[in-house]
């Protein structure tokens, strides 16, 4: 396919189906914790049924919020990626609305995170795209990846019908192209 030929990367319904299937889980879990924490007081980690309790709360709280984002992620008949000679569109991870143009990408970087590999998007001015993110909450998570990992835009493939080695060569290759062609 030419360089310059629009590529459009649906949302995968199957993984999407998987991560709602370890939400509920989790949030299975974090119930069990909440309402019957003396089961859980030989573990070698929370040795109070009011710490096992807490933890529970907070698994069931994430998890069920997770949840939450990712059925409304399976609703969405948007792609998760759009990629053209001019930029992309990030619709996989939530957080950025819009097109990101090649011109505003001063380069593209791999992170692992606990086993988890994503395309880092390094942006020449990462803070007018935090600062335009009109939810609060949004805002406050694009900030933070961008203080812990160096850019606020961080695409996994999770969520996406292609792989993440397939992502990576797909975005270097059109970061390249563009540059070549200015």
């Amino acid at each position: 396919m030419p360089v310059s030929s629009p590529v459009s990367i649906a949302l995968s319904k199957r993984k999407l189906t998987y991560s709602l299937l370890g939400a509920f889980v989790f949030m299975a879990l974090g119930l069990w914790f909440s309402l019957r924490p003396t089961d859980w007081l030989g573990n070698p980690f929370l040795h109070t049924p009011g710490w096992i309790r807490a933890f529970g709360l907070l698994a069931l709280t994430f998890f069920g919020i997770l949840a939450f984002f990712v059925l409304k992620k399976m609703r969405d008949p948007n792609p998760g990626l759009v990629v053209t000679a001019e930029g992309l569109v990030d619709n996989a991870s939530g957080l950025v609305g819009g097109l990101i143009p090649w011109a505003d990408v001063a380069g593209i970087r791999e992170l692992e995170l606990m086993g988890q590999k994503m395309v880092m998007v390094m942006l020449r001015d990462p803070e007018a795209y935090i600062s335009r993110q009109p939810n609060p909450f949004k805002r406050q998570l694009m900030n933070t990846n961008f203080k812990s990992y160096g850019s606020p835009i961080n695409i996994s493939a999770n969520a996406l019908e292609y792989s993440y080695p397939e992502l990576l060569a797909l975005l270097t290759t059109r970061l390249t192209a563009y540059r070549a062609s200015k």
